[in-house]
């Protein structure tokens, strides 16, 4: 036996375990490899599950100001609604002029704009979750400069700060109309033409405690209106969704109560703590549109949220109750 026997006997001890557990890993892998569910490895999965949770996790916000002050309530509404990880860009298009200081007022001037706001965003944002994006516009309209943001937007698909959210004031500098609801003109375009979820911000938004409520129906578009709220939400808001009925017509009735419950199955599973379902009966005689509006109003929410259809015009009763309800308006398209 020589010298280090004790040394020699580890070594062969070793060399025993180690075999041991790559014949155990060999057979492990094996079984791995047999079932077609373990195509991917574990870290691809890890991975795969890692960005599902960013992408659920933040929002990118477009809050599109013009010096107003239901323009800054929009930029205010975005800091409100930001959580930790969100980013946040302001967007201002402007008509170039020979001598702005003979057009425009200090608080209007391009230049001054973009000092302002970049100081309130220093103030509120560290500088990776936030950034300004001022471009100048010909002189064709507002539905063309509006038409070239649309399209810049989608070559910035694949960016990192392509937005989720459009947010702006529901007037501009022009002020409030003569119905104190009704939408200024580049709302209302935007509105018509944007293909991404609009905030129409009537009123500042509180940093905290806020109600969401949804108006709902059978369509796979409140689906996905759900889908793009909880998105917007955080865990200490109220949601309440909410479906009207005829009380007289019993398949309308059995409709909404099984409505009823598969949305309140989905607000157990991925809602906020305060959350819940209201079934309301429609007063007979009365449109829908002013039932709607009616109800809103009512309850008095922090947001509304509406679920359009898939088309690039809007529906009468969603025009309707945007331009009625006093409230912001989250209009979720999908």
């Amino acid at each position: 036996i020589p010298t280090n026997s004790s040394t020699f006997l580890i070594s062969v001890s070793h060399l025993s375990s180690q075999n041991k557990m790559e014949s155990q890993m060999v057979s492990r892998m094996r079984r791995m490899e047999s079932k077609e569910s373990m195509s991917t490895s574990f870290s691809e999965e890890c991975a795969s599950a890692v960005d599902r949770h960013l992408l659920t996790q933040s929002n990118n916000f477009l809050c599109c100001v013009d010096g107003s002050a239901h323009g800054d309530y929009a930029l205010q509404t975005a800091f409100s609604l930001r959580k930790k990880r969100d980013h946040v860009t302001v967007f201002h298009a402007f008509k170039e002029y020979d001598d702005e200081s003979k057009i425009f007022p200090v608080e209007y001037r391009p230049k001054e704009m973009k000092l302002k706001y970049e100081c309130e965003l220093i103030g509120h944002l560290p500088s990776s979750r936030y950034s300004i994006w001022w471009t100048s516009r010909d002189r064709e309209g507002k539905r063309k400069a509006i038409e070239e943001l649309q399209h810049e937007m989608r070559h910035r698909r694949h960016d990192e700060d392509y937005p989720d959210f459009i947010l702006m004031g529901h007037v501009g500098r022009k002020g409030k109309k003569d119905t104190q609801t009704t939408l200024g003109s580049n709302s209302d375009v935007s509105l018509r033409t944007m293909h991404l979820p609009i905030i129409i911000v009537k009123s500042p938004c509180p940093a905290q405690n806020r109600k969401f409520l949804l108006a709902v129906n059978s369509s796979i578009h409140s689906e996905r209106g759900l889908d793009v709220l909880l998105n917007l939400i955080s865990p200490k808001d109220s949601l309440t969704l909410f479906h009207f009925y005829s009380p007289d017509s019993e398949t309308d009735v059995k409709n909404a109560k099984l409505l009823k419950t598969k949305f309140e199955d989905e607000l157990d599973m991925y809602g906020p703590v305060d959350s819940s379902f209201q079934l309301v009966e429609k007063d007979q005689g009365k449109a829908m549109t002013h039932c709607i509006a009616d109800y809103v109003n009512e309850v008095n929410p922090t947001f509304l949220g509406i679920c359009p259809r898939g088309k690039a015009a809007i529906s009468s009763v969603s025009e309707y109750v945007v331009n009625n309800v006093y409230c912001s308006v989250v209009f979720c398209k999908s």
